[in-house]
């Protein structure tokens, strides 16, 4: 079975996931400028609800661990600040 990569930040196969938690993982926006920490709810057909829009590292750590999530290594790799087009990338 091939898994079609989706472009809505809410969808299970959201393509720019930076980390995955048990029901929590952080996002690149569609538009390359911060990164969102989102929580899985939902049953048979489960989506992601956003819980908070960071542009720096130190507030995705934060939020992250606020949830209870284990630390993550993919989040302590990300650059200080969100960079992205509206950003001086």
């Amino acid at each position: 079975m091939t898994v079609i990569p989706s472009h809505k930040e809410t969808g299970d196969q959201y393509a720019r996931v930076v980390a995955l938690g048990v029901v929590t993982r952080v996002i690149v926006c569609r538009h390359d400028q911060q990164w969102i920490i989102q929580r899985k709810k939902g049953g048979t057909q489960p989506r992601w609800l956003s819980l908070g829009y960071c542009l720096s590292k130190d507030t995705v750590l934060r939020l992250w661990a606020g949830l209870g999530e284990a630390p993550c290594p993919a989040l302590t790799a990300l650059p200080d600040r969100k960079k992205g087009p509206n950003h001086g990338a």
